[in-house]
């Protein structure tokens, strides 16, 4: 009885070793083989003379996008443009009044790449004679903001410029932005910074300034840029 007790006791300590040893093999995991989805079409924005704007639907894959090529199509062949980590991208150093067709690739971690997009088509602007310029005026309560952008229409860089407006005097300024501003009277002016004077073909800088209004609000107006109008747009 005591050598069956003692056979007995070895057994479940060679079971409880098996059990304790046994490990399943390490499993491995099967290689990403799927590519992302086809990025949407891209759509040109903010073109210029020298630039635009792409931007497009993302592409969404099983384990993730990690990126896009965009894509240039040059004499009937597609040639790598940039890359871009997102759905948009900025294309610059393009010529004036030239067609330009763009597509993009989407691609993920493991190397795997989408189908080209559809292309879109744009022509950029033709040169002009120098800066243009566009002001956006937003009150609110007893404040209001202004925001312009300063474009250079020109073939080379632009040289310092000027805004001269109106501005009433129930109109306070608090904060200046990319210029220095002097006012008499309802009269003033926003002059460069010696580094933002110069804006490159193509480019645009954006101004403003924000404060507080007195009574009824009186929008500034009469906007002149190096002597050339400038549009207004103001959300009531």
């Amino acid at each position: 009885m005591f050598r069956r007790m003692l056979r007995t006791t070895f057994l479940s300590i060679i079971a409880a070793s098996s059990l304790l040893s046994v490990s399943a093999p390490a499993a491995h995991a099967a290689p990403d083989t799927q590519p992302p989805t086809t990025p949407g079409t891209p759509a040109a924005n903010n073109i210029t003379t020298t630039l635009a704007t792409l931007v497009w639907n993302p592409s969404t894959d099983n384990v993730g996008v990690t990126g896009y090529a965009v894509q240039e199509l040059k004499g009937g062949a597609w040639i790598d443009y940039t890359t871009a980590p997102y759905n948009v991208v900025t294309v610059s150093h393009l010529s004036a009044a030239t067609s330009y067709t763009f597509a993009v690739i989407a691609h993920d971690a493991a190397g795997n790449n989408s189908a080209r997009s559809q292309p879109v088509t744009f022509s950029t602007l033709p040169y002009g004679t120098g800066l243009t310029c566009s002001i956006f005026i937003q009150p609110f309560n007893n404040g209001y903001t202004l925001s312009g952008s300063i474009l250079n229409m020109a073939p080379t860089a632009s040289n310092g410029w000027k805004l001269t407006f109106t501005l009433p005097t129930s109109l306070s300024v608090d904060a200046v932005w990319n210029g220095t501003m002097t006012r008499t009277g309802d009269q003033a002016t926003i002059v460069n910074f010696s580094f933002t004077g110069t804006i490159y073909p193509g480019y645009s800088l954006s101004i403003g300034f924000s404060g507080t209004s007195t009574g009824t609000f009186v929008p500034p107006s009469g906007f002149v840029l190096n002597g050339s109008r400038c549009p207004v747009t103001i959300n009531h």
